[in-house]
């Protein structure tokens, strides 16, 4: 006996396929170093997240200083997106699965890329 919510009886693939989850991938390791490397990493994101967001910040030492605002960006987006990636994906919503996994990678991309590869005269 088969249930199923398809109409013919038969049931849909909804795996994700190879390049999908490497994005998955990305923005799950960029959560991971965010989170779990801070006191490091926050030496080398604050002067960018600084110039992008135009907000004075301090840099961390501690974990709880990931928690603030600006730096909240850095892992709460890729999170997200890998949340509403999975949701769009049980939806078979492909096109919105593929633009919550990669807008993450973008916006930080474009803003460390922008920021130490640009000259600084464009900064």
């Amino acid at each position: 006996m088969l249930i199923s919510y398809d109409m013919d009886g038969s049931g849909s693939s909804r795996s994700w396929s190879k390049p999908l989850k490497f994005f998955a991938f990305i923005n799950g390791t960029c959560v991971a170093v965010m989170l779990l490397a801070w006191p490091f990493v926050s030496m080398f994101v604050s002067d960018p997240i600084e110039w992008a967001t135009w907000m004075r910040i301090q840099r961390g030492n501690n974990l709880m200083d990931a928690l603030e605002y600006p730096f909240v960006l850095l892992w709460f987006l890729p999170m997200s997106g890998i949340a509403v990636a999975w949701v769009s994906s049980q939806s078979r919503n492909w096109g919105m699965a593929w633009m919550a996994l990669t807008m993450p990678i973008l916006v930080l991309g474009l803003i460390f890329g922008w920021y130490y590869l640009a000259p600084p005269h464009l900064h």
